[in-house]
């Protein structure tokens, strides 16, 4: 078979991209600690609104000052507490982003140079071709890896504190506070993919074809600047790059 001809192979879904060789460097074991942190700064978060509480009751009582003291102490360790639980969070989605950013940037490396892809790529229609394809796997997967981990750790961390809290409401008080949780969820949910375009791949295909064509027009124009002084061709360069946009 001609090296050249395009294959038509199976391509790696999002899931087999953010994996690492063999299915090894997942991230679960990082979802699973950002987890551990919430089930415990859950916790924390209720011991620092009770202490909250009984600071207010305590104010306006002068002979409770002993009781106030001990409370405000323990608002101060919770909130230190609730503090290091975020920090660690952010330092897990960091590590999250660079593995996963590491195994995708190694799987598209291995697809770009397999089969001569890199050169079927450059042959390929000027408005349908990828510019800068090696650049952009650094660029794009950064992108992309920073907000995939974004999302999977917030959406660890809303299942976690929502689990926690409507159990927290449960046995508290009222079972009907249990459902404030998941109701405030949905809404959120629904608002945001109310937000979201509607063909989020067209709109990405349009950046880049737009974004593709700038790098063009700009790099045109370095080539030929003497010429469009000399011709006092300013006027219609920026016209051009208007009708890019």
């Amino acid at each position: 078979m001609d090296p050249t001809t395009p294959s038509r192979q199976r391509q790696p879904s999002t899931l087999e991209m953010l994996y690492g060789a063999n299915g090894s460097d997942t991230g679960l074991a990082e979802l699973a600690g950002v987890a551990a942190i919430w089930v415990a700064g859950c916790a924390v978060v209720l011991k620092k609104a009770t202490a909250l509480g009984q600071l207010f009751t305590c104010q306006a009582n002068p002979s409770l000052r002993q009781r106030w003291l001990s409370y405000a102490l323990q608002y101060l360790v919770f909130s230190a507490l609730h503090s290091l639980a975020i920090d660690a969070t952010r330092c897990l989605q960091s590590r999250l982003a660079l593995k996963w950013r590491r195994n995708v940037t190694c799987k598209l490396h291995d697809m770009y140079f397999q089969r001569m892809a890199y050169y079927r790529i450059q042959a390929e229609v000027r408005d349908q071709a990828v510019t800068d394809a090696d650049t952009r796997i650094c660029r794009d997967v950064w992108e992309m890896a920073a907000a995939t981990s974004e999302v999977a750790v917030s959406l660890t961390e809303a299942l976690i504190k929502t689990f926690v809290f409507t159990s927290a409401a449960m046995v508290y008080s009222h079972w009907a506070w249990a459902l404030s949780p998941s109701f405030f969820a949905l809404v959120a949910v629904k608002i945001m993919c109310k937000t979201q375009p509607t063909d989020g791949n067209a709109v990405l295909s349009s950046l880049q074809q737009v974004e593709g064509r700038l790098k063009q027009s700009f790099a045109r124009l370095q080539d030929n600047v003497d010429k469009v002084v000399i011709l006092q061709g300013e006027a219609f360069e920026l016209d051009v790059l208007h009708k890019c946009v």
